[in-house]
């Protein structure tokens, strides 16, 4: 009895061994499953462009002018613009002369007679319109006195005929506008340069110590 019973405990201590050999060997050989984290799929969708930016703007050209004559100021070693950016007008000048009144007066004599040229020209243009107009109205009542001279028609021809020689002295008297404003004014713009030289001149006998001396500078440009 003693012999069986070591038996059943060797036969028990034998089973447990090796359910435990094949629990641990069942353990060693099952796979250990790792999560495997997917690569990101690249996005086929176009990124949005960025809002394009605006080109910057051509500078506009500068008018040339072929003519260009200015007019500066030598003033204690100083190289100063005559003349305004409106026009030539020699007011940049004003300011070294103003103590002189002498020197002033010329000079506003001189602005004044440029303002006078420009009004000579208005009027010759103005005389240009009037000869040009009437002469084709002229024209007109002319051809107008020719067909009432053939049709017989004695009254209306003269009376066309009238109307056609008060525009004919219309035609004429805006020529000889033009005409007189253009000598006058060629005449007025050659002499009113001595009156910036007049001016000059004052303050210079005025201011001897700080004389100043007119320049010009003449450009042709293609």
């Amino acid at each position: 009895m003693q012999m069986k019973s070591m038996r059943l405990k060797k036969l028990s201590r034998l089973l447990v061994i090796l359910c435990l050999s094949a629990f641990l060997a069942a353990l060693s050989g099952t796979p250990t499953v790792m999560a495997q984290v997917s690569p990101r799929k690249k996005s086929t969708t176009p990124p949005i462009p960025a809002k394009p930016s605006a080109p910057a703007p051509f500078a506009p050209p500068r008018p040339v002018e072929p003519f260009r004559c200015e007019r500066y100021v030598l003033y204690r070693g100083q190289q100063i613009p005559c003349d305004s950016i409106v026009r030539q007008d020699a007011e940049r000048l004003r300011p070294i002369i103003e103590d002189v009144p002498a020197a002033v007066l010329e000079l506003n004599k001189y602005q004044k007679n440029r303002r006078d040229i420009r009004k000579a020209a208005y009027f010759g243009t103005a005389g240009i319109v009037l000869a040009t107009a009437a002469f084709f109205i002229s024209q007109q009542y002319h051809d107008s006195a020719s067909e009432l001279q053939q049709q017989g028609d004695t009254s209306g021809a003269q009376a066309q005929s009238s109307k056609s020689d008060i525009f004919k002295a219309l035609t004429w008297g805006g020529l000889a506008l033009t005409g007189g404003t253009i000598v006058f004014g060629i005449s007025l713009l050659r002499t009113n340069e001595l009156h910036l030289g007049n001016a000059v001149r004052e303050f210079n006998d005025a201011r001897p110590e700080t004389p100043i001396e007119l320049q010009f500078t003449t450009e042709i440009r293609f």
